[in-house]
């Protein structure tokens, strides 16, 4: 699909679809069967920097996070032992929030070394265990979509009939700002981004699904999950943030992109030439 935003953008990185399928991309990456440790994130990147594609099922979607941001439903409650507790701890501050500190030693003990430390201290994302449990429980999108198969690819390669349920650019805060613009000036427009303490694959997936059903939908700012970011730095640089819409929203920027909009400005002009 040709796209009037990636042509006005000029970005260095391709838009990328997440859709769902019940028909395998050819030539596409796709994690081993039965990996239970790694981060959907660095095939997310090689989308937006190489123009790769990346599958997905539910044998090789590879983390509890990834299952819920691919919409393959929740996993938390049985990918590791003590479930969503172990989680909740993980989230917070690790051992030291552990309901069972016994049970969630042994499960480091069973980690990669590199990883142990890790999931030690916590990712320190939340207060508590008790916070961090209720924001999986309640707060956290969860969709369990039918079809077999998650993908991510270039938007440029996206084949008719195909309906993405998300459209992601990987903008610098230039990029972000005009694509903000140009959502606010829509009819119905609304240039406000949300924000959430999910995982960068929900904030590109799960979220943007659920952004999906509003009336009037945000756009979802991602990669401020830094263990994503970490998992991609090789790829992506620390100044590049995620801006994902709604599919319904993104034809209508796009068709709103290509004249009198805010990449003909006479701002966006001159803020290009210093690039």
């Amino acid at each position: 699909m040709d796209s009037n935003i990636a042509n006005e953008l000029g970005s260095r990185f391709h838009p990328v679809v997440f859709l769902r399928t019940d028909t395998k991309p050819e030539n596409a990456m796709q994690p081993r069967a039965g990996m239970k440790s790694g981060c959907v994130m660095p095939y997310f990147a090689q989308a937006a920097v190489k123009g790769r594609t990346a599958v997905f099922d539910r044998d090789t979607f590879l983390c509890a996070g990834a299952s819920s941001g691919l919409c393959f439903g929740r996993a938390y409650d049985r990918w590791l032992p003590g479930g969503i507790d172990t989680f909740a701890a993980f989230f917070s501050h690790g051992l030291a929030s552990a309901k069972d500190p016994e049970l969630y030693e042994k499960v480091i003990s069973f980690m990669p070394e590199k990883r142990q430390e890790m999931f030690r201290t916590g990712e320190c994302m939340h207060y508590s265990q008790e916070i961090a449990r209720k924001f999986i429980e309640e707060e956290m999108p969860n969709y369990d979509l039918p079809e077999k198969y998650a993908v991510y690819k270039p938007l440029a390669e996206l084949k008719d009939g195909e309906v993405p349920l998300s459209v992601i650019f990987t903008v610098n805060p230039v990029e972000m700002s005009a694509l903000m613009h140009l959502a606010g000036a829509l009819p119905d427009g609304n240039g406000m981004v949300c924000t959430s303490r999910a995982s960068a694959c929900q904030a590109i997936g799960s979220e943007v699904v659920r952004q999906g059903e509003k009336d009037v939908p945000s756009a979802v700012l991602g990669f401020t999950d830094l263990a994503g970011r970490l998992h991609s730095r090789n790829l992506i640089s620390n100044e590049y943030l995620t801006y994902a819409v709604p599919w319904k929203m993104f034809l209508a920027m796009d068709a709103s992109a290509k004249e009198n909009s805010i990449f003909q400005s006479h701002v966006w002009k001159e803020l290009r030439k210093s690039d």
